[in-house]
Parts: structure tokens; sequence; C-alpha cells
């Protein structure tokens, strides 16, 4: 019984270690995207979460992978003795494809900042021009 207990109580802090980071990472990626308009900072949010759970999932992986090894010996149901790849191999390969696809959207989302700012710049101008004009 203490066993089980401890392993809850492992799991317990691994998961709030967990949503610590996921926290962290996101709050850091939002401050990217501020300046973004409504409808594109409701997509930026949404794949914002979803990137910076995949980014936390993707170190797990990385950590299950680099302790047990990228492939496992096993015995099937026969009694033979078989290598397979580690299951965490395998999620890890689809999580990261995943995970830069969103990045890459998210990148996407981003203005150019070179014609954003250029384009702020003269709105700017001719405000002020404008203004002058009256």
């Amino acid at each position: 019984m203490d066993i089980e207990m401890e392993d809850d109580r492992l799991n317990q802090v691994k998961t709030e270690a967990c949503k610590f980071k996921i926290k962290t990472e996101v709050s850091k990626l939002k401050k990217k995207f501020v300046y973004l308009s409504e409808e594109k900072q409701a997509l930026a949010n949404r794949l914002i979460d979803e990137v910076a759970y995949m980014g936390v999932t993707i170190e797990e992986l990385q950590e299950m992978v680099n302790t047990d090894g990228p492939v496992l010996t096993t015995i099937n149901g026969n009694g033979f003795v078989t290598m397979i790849e580690h299951p965490a191999q395998k999620s890890y390969n689809t999580t990261i494809k995943n995970y830069l696809s969103s990045i890459k959207q998210l990148n996407e989302l981003l203005p150019d900042s070179k014609t954003e700012g250029v384009e702020k710049a003269g709105n700017a101008l001719k405000a002020f021009i404008d203004k002058g004009k009256k």
C-alpha cells in the first residue's frame, strides 16, 4: 500500500510539473502574438495551447527514449525474444511532425515585420501630414 501511495504522489508531482511547464511555455509564446488582429489572435491562442502541450510531451518522450533506448527487447506470445521500436519513439515521431506543423502555422500568423513596420510608419506620417493641413 505504501508503494502505491508513493507512486500516486510521484505521478501527481509529475503532472503538476508538466502543467507548470505548459503554462510557462504558453505565456512565453503569447507574448510574441500580442499584436495580432482579434480573429488571428483566437486562432493563435488555440495553436499556442497545442504547441505548448506538444513541446512538453516531446520532452517527456525524449527522456523515455534516452533512458530506455529506441529499441526494446520483449518476449512475444510464443516465447521468442524480439526487438521492437520503443512506443515512445513512435509517439515522438508523430508528435514532432505535428509540433513542427503547428509552429509553422503560428509563424505564418505573425505579420511580416518589414512590411508592417513600413506600413505603420507610412500611416503615422500620413496622419501627421493630414493633421498639419487642417
